[in-house]
């Protein structure tokens, strides 16, 4: 086996097991990758990858496990690449940083102050879900990522509280709730706009009426 087989691997799970895309981001073509991942498979004596007929529709047992391998070893190639970069010029480099739109919406603040101590150091950023942001930290995409309680506790992300997130409430001036003390039970009573659901800013918003023993109208 190759550095090649192993990315194309890492490549076809975060490209939804869309072959074409897959030629398309390395710039070579389908057949190709077909083989290399025949010729893998062969070496291995296992089945990566499940199919129906000839396409590609998600990960054997044995794939997610050489998947999880893989991203390892690729991220530790990325590492032994930057290595000159790193000590010949420790001050210079790249700072890929994936994050939910929350998070996001916080980058510009901290940027301001990393330029200060890094000024030669470049941020790339890019807008992520959850449980992308995670992806991206472990197949070696992204050397930070910023995203919300969905992180916390994964065994293999090291995971710590940079900022809380706070919550208003915006009322029409003549709404019944306008001049009251604002309560989980009040807002629960009236229709309510908010976050889309699957958002990690949405998941705070039902946590906190579900620990209320609430349902709210949203």
């Amino acid at each position: 086996m190759d550095i090649q087989q192993l990315k194309i691997i890492q490549q076809t799970a975060n490209c939804d097991f869309n072959l074409t895309k897959v030629a398309q981001t390395m710039h070579t073509s389908q057949p190709g990758i077909s083989r290399q991942i025949r010729a893998l498979e062969d070496e291995l004596k296992v089945e990566l990858f499940i199919r129906v007929g000839k396409r590609l529709v998600g990960m054997t047992q044995s794939g997610k496990e050489v998947l999880d391998i893989a991203s390892r070893i690729m991220m530790d190639v990325a590492n032994l690449q930057n290595i000159p970069r790193r000590f010949g010029e420790s001050s210079t480099g790249l700072l890929r940083v994936a994050a939910t739109a929350t998070g996001l919406s916080r980058l510009p603040a901290l940027a301001v102050d990393f330029h200060a101590q890094y000024p030669r150091v470049s941020v790339a950023a890019r807008q992520q879900e959850s449980d992308e942001v995670a992806k991206a930290l472990r197949h070696g995409e992204a050397d930070i990522g910023i995203a919300g309680e969905r992180l916390r506790g994964l065994p293999d992300l090291a995971t710590f509280s940079c900022a809380s997130i706070g919550y208003q409430a915006l009322l029409p001036p003549k709404h019944a709730l306008a001049n009251a003390k604002l309560s989980l039970e009040g807002l629960a009573r009236y229709p309510l706009l908010t976050y889309r659901a699957g958002t990690e800013e949405r998941l705070h918003v039902d946590n906190a009426f579900a620990a209320a023993g609430l349902k709210p109208n949203i």
